[in-house]
C-alpha cells in the first residue's frame, strides 16, 4: 500500500508493506514492513518487521521481529525494537527513548537526554 500523507486522527492497519510520504500525527500497524519519510507530532507508526524513516519526529515507532533503520534524525521520540540502526553519518539524535537488543550508532550528534536500554 502506497500512501502520500497520513493525517491526525487517521489510523491504518494492512497485511503487507506500507509506503507513506508523511505521517502527521496518524497511525499504522502493519504485519509487514513500513516505509515511511516523515513522521511528525504524535504518530505512531508499529510493524512485526522493519521499518525504515528518514526523519522522525515526536512519535512512537515500534517492530516487533524486524530493525528500524533511520536515515537523518530522531527527535524527542519513543522506539522500541530488536535492532535499531541509523544509516547517515552526522545524523541527529535528540532526547529520546531508545529500547533495543542491537544499536549501531555512529558519526551522530547527540543533544538533550536520551535513554538507551
Amino acid at each position: 500500500m502506497k500512501i502520500g500523507v497520513i493525517c491526525n486522527g487517521l489510523k491504518i492497519r494492512v497485511n503487507g508493506k506500507v509506503e507513506a510520504t508523511v505521517v502527521d500525527g496518524g497511525e499504522i500497524i502493519t504485519n509487514n514492513e513500513a516505509v515511511i519519510t516523515k513522521t511528525q507530532s504524535g504518530s505512531i507508526i508499529m510493524a512485526l518487521k522493519n521499518i525504515r524513516i528518514d526523519s522522525v519526529s515526536h512519535s512512537k515507532i515500534i517492530s516487533e521481529y524486524g530493525t528500524i533503520t533511520i536515515n537523518r534524525e530522531l527527535i524527542d521520540s519513543k522506539l522500541s525494537s530488536p535492532n535499531l540502526v541509523f544509516e547517515k553519518i552526522k545524523g541527529l539524535i535528540t532526547n529520546n527513548k531508545i529500547e533495543t537488543e542491537s544499536l549501531s550508532l555512529t558519526h551522530l550528534y547527540f543533544s538533550g537526554e536520551n535513554i538507551i536500554h
